[in-house]
């Protein structure tokens, strides 16, 4: 029998389904254990993310649908599934995640890839420096960030996080503004996708992949989308989510996470 190796959580909810059409058992692992067994290149049908691309030869069917120009480098490499993109979020009276009250700030800082993309990259953005991020992921973690998509999205519902960033695909039917990036002014891309089929399927997640399918604010959210993070960018995130967390948790000096940070500028395309 064949596996399909995939996500816990949102996305298993339509790639179990696709699995048992594809006759295989479904795995589910956790964001950097999928990673990492990809890049072994133990046989499967893969979950990817879009960076992923760059850590092994890949192969799918041509998309059934049409992709944003700046995504196309995906076409025969993975089969499109979910359209996600990272935006700002706001309540109306803020523009920036750091002009918030601190405690109100909504972003994901939960053990792993996410102290990355998550926490570390938006600040990055919105600052403009590894230090300035640094000082605001500090003060905003002191006065309580959420640690999961759950807390994340509960908290945005009750109102309790007045700005900060989320993924599109967490983002139905909450009552906040969605932005692209407020200094950089895009949005991060962040398509998932089969790796490893071999036949095309006439299924997708939400947000889809493709813009024909899109509409409103999510077409244009995507169409504003950035494929930002470059070929070295998971090999960048298996070191730096360990230097985040432990400068959070104070084990480690902020002089010594400004160096090993830092980084982040070598592994973005933009």
């Amino acid at each position: 029998m064949c596996t399909l190796y995939g996500r816990e959580g949102y996305h298993a909810l339509f790639l179990k389904p696709i699995a048992a059409a594809l006759g295989c058992r479904y795995v589910a692992l956790d964001y950097l254990t999928l990673y990492r067994r990809f890049k072994s290149g133990a046989e499967g049908i893969y979950y990817i993310e879009e960076p992923w691309v760059y850590a092994r030869d890949t192969y799918a069917p041509e998309p059934p649908g049409q992709l944003p120009p700046q995504l196309g480098y995906l076409r025969r490499r993975m089969y499109p599934l979910l359209g996600n993109v990272h935006v700002f979020f706001t309540d109306g009276l803020y523009n920036y995640a750091t002009e918030a009250p601190c405690g109100r700030v909504g972003l994901l800082a939960k053990e792993g890839e996410p102290m990355v993309t998550d926490l570390l990259l938006p600040l990055y953005l919105e600052t403009g420096s590894v230090e300035k991020a640094l000082a605001a992921a500090k003060r905003l973690y002191r006065c309580g960030l959420p640690e999961s998509r759950g807390e994340l999205v509960e908290g945005v519902k009750a109102g309790r996080y007045a700005a900060g960033y989320i993924w599109l695909a967490w983002a139905s039917g909450l009552d906040v503004e969605l932005r692209p990036y407020p200094t950089a002014g895009w949005a991060l891309s962040g398509f998932w996708g089969l790796a490893f089929l071999e036949a095309p399927l006439y299924a997708h997640g939400h947000p889809p992949p493709y813009l024909e399918r899109l509409r409103g604010r999510a077409r244009r959210l995507v169409e504003a989308a950035r494929p930002a993070r470059g070929r070295s960018w998971m090999e960048f995130v298996e070191t730096a989510h360990v230097t985040m967390a432990q400068y959070l948790r104070g084990t480690l000096q902020l002089d010594v996470a400004i160096k090993a940070l830092r980084e982040i500028e070598k592994h973005l395309e933009i």
